[in-house]
């Protein structure tokens, strides 16, 4: 069953091995925390919940000081997780390998999260 959702304002039913938030970024305002809290609300017992996101600009780019790209701590912060529930299981910064506008080899950093819930 496909389902699409407005993560600001509802969020699909049920529980799931497992749940990803990938590059929630937005320049206009989003409710980030909530929309995370409630991924995280949606793993079952024995799930996971990965989040990957930008830590960075691409290198051909110019940084953008003004844009505030969490890092896997802060992400894990935001999360609130209640304690003895959840454990980490990853959480590092990544080279991504890409190309740059003109084909030329570029990389941006990235970061990963992973938790797992325990139980189940």
């Amino acid at each position: 069953e496909w389902e699409r959702h407005d993560l600001a304002l509802s969020f699909p039913s049920g529980t799931f091995d497992l749940v990803c938030a990938c590059y929630l970024h937005s320049p206009v305002r989003m409710p980030r925390e909530r929309v995370l809290r409630s991924a995280a609300g949606a793993v079952a017992p024995g799930g996971a919940l990965v989040v990957v996101g930008h830590a960075g600009s691409p290198s051909w780019s110019e940084p953008h000081p003004e844009i505030h790209f969490p890092t896997p701590q802060e992400v894990l912060d935001d999360l609130a997780l209640p304690a003895g529930q959840w454990e980490v299981k990853r959480s590092d910064l990544v080279t991504q390998p890409l190309q740059g506008p003109d084909g030329e080899p570029a990389t941006r950093p990235g970061n990963v999260l992973r938790v797992g819930r325990r139980g189940g």
